[in-house]
Order: structure tokens, then sequence, then C-alpha cells
């Protein structure tokens, strides 16, 4: 389908790429896969599935241990297009969004609704009936999911920040050894 590539562009869905600038979140266009030609059966549909995830978790790391080792700052809440800007504090400020968006779209896709990749995962781990009345849920899965981020978008409310903050703090704090945010 020519998207084995790093083109940013062959991965843009119109839609998903539309709702973010209207809202600020949006979505590319997922990946096929064809489980019948996976052996294994779940399992394998879920490491297929973590894949994306791990690695957003592989970045993360990367660009978290080059802070930890250069004792780079976290330089978050800095104006990037402030001309005065030391090379210092932009590269502190630069990493440390790399590694707190990283980690941010790791643990966000591993959420088990679907059409995030967690769904896969969590079906492809769970015992067999659970996984049977995963299925029956997942058409409505979507529409959970949107009318979360909905809720939080208009109410303001914090359900996302809650379950994502957390993990992104204690996975932050292990590789730069500080917070994030």
């Amino acid at each position: 389908m020519g998207r084995v590539t790093l083109n940013p562009f062959k991965h843009l869905d119109p839609a998903g790429t539309f709702v973010f600038f209207v809202v600020g979140f949006g979505w590319g266009k997922p990946v096929p896969v064809n489980s019948a030609m996976l052996r294994g059966g779940r399992r394998s549909v879920a490491y297929v599935s973590f894949a994306g995830p791990a690695s957003n978790f592989i970045t993360a790391a990367a660009f978290g241990i080059l802070m930890r080792l250069y004792s780079v700052d976290p330089g978050t809440g800095i104006d990037l297009s402030n001309p005065d800007l030391s090379m210092g504090a932009w590269l502190g400020t630069a990493l440390t969004y790399i590694v707190l968006y990283n980690l941010l779209l790791g643990i966000f896709n591993l959420i088990p609704l679907a059409p995030l990749d967690g769904s896969q995962v969590a079906f492809g781990i769970a015992p067999r009936e659970i996984a049977r009345q995963m299925l029956r849920f997942q058409p409505y899965a979507p529409t959970v999911l949107f009318g979360i981020i909905g809720i939080d978008l208009i109410l303001n409310v914090g359900i996302l920040r809650s379950v994502l903050i957390p993990p992104v703090q204690l996975i932050g704090r292990l590789l730069i050894g500080q917070d994030l945010l």
C-alpha cells in the first residue's frame, strides 16, 4: 500500500487530519494486518498491535537516556520561538517534548478501547471467555472513546489526564530522574 516509508504524508488520514486541526486530536491511517498470515492466533495479533506503542516507548527511552547521560535539564514551559533562548534551554525543552509526547502516545494507544492498539493487545492476552465479551463490546468502543475525549475537551474534567499522567510521570522519573510535567 506504499506505507512502508518514513514519509508522514503517506500515513495521513483525511478525517483524522481535519479533526486534529479543529480540536487538537487526530489519527492516522490504520495499518492493515492480515491475521490469517500470522502464526500464533490472537497472541500474534497482540504482538503486532504492541509494535506501535513499543516504538513510542523505545523513542522515549532513547531520548530520555540521552537527557540523563548529558545531564540535560527538562525545560518545559520555555517558548521555543524566543530567539534569545540558549541552545541548552532549547535542547532541554525539545528533548523533554520528544520524551513526553512519545510516552503520552504510547500509553494512550494502550488504552483497551478500539480502535486503539490496546484493544488488540488486551484481546490477544485475555482469556478466551473475556476475549469473546470484548468482541461483543468492540463495535461500541470507538463511541465510548470519542465520548470520553469529547467530555474531556468540552467539560475539562480530566478523565484522560488522570489515566495518562501518572504512568507518564513514573516512566519519566525512571528515564530522566525527574518529572516531565
